[in-house]
């Protein structure tokens, strides 16, 4: 009886652990975005020029190029995410 309980009360540890691990990480925009990326989002949705030409750009950059191998950045999160990468990417990257 007790290595059942030993064995159940292991699991259990096992389990909570790897849910709480699992669980654990926030996918917001404060987690993900470098501090200058966070401030370009404020100017683009601050601007909706700014925001219609960028969007326009990423477009036309689409419509030439959709390969996400040569080009990674096919809307605007992935424009985001390809500038907050740029904030701390080393020079051979």
């Amino acid at each position: 009886m007790n290595k059942k309980i030993v064995l159940f009360f292991s699991l259990f540890v096992s389990i909570s652990t790897l849910f709480i691990s699992c669980n654990n990480k926030k996918n917001t925009n404060e987690n993900i975005y470098g501090t200058k990326t966070k401030e370009l989002i404020q100017i683009v949705d601050s601007n909706p020029k700014i925001k219609s030409l960028l969007l326009e750009a990423i477009n036309k950059a689409q419509e030439i190029n959709p390969d996400t191998n040569t080009n990674p950045v096919q809307n605007l999160n992935d424009f985001y995410k390809f500038i907050s990468w740029s904030e701390t990417a080393m020079p051979w990257n």
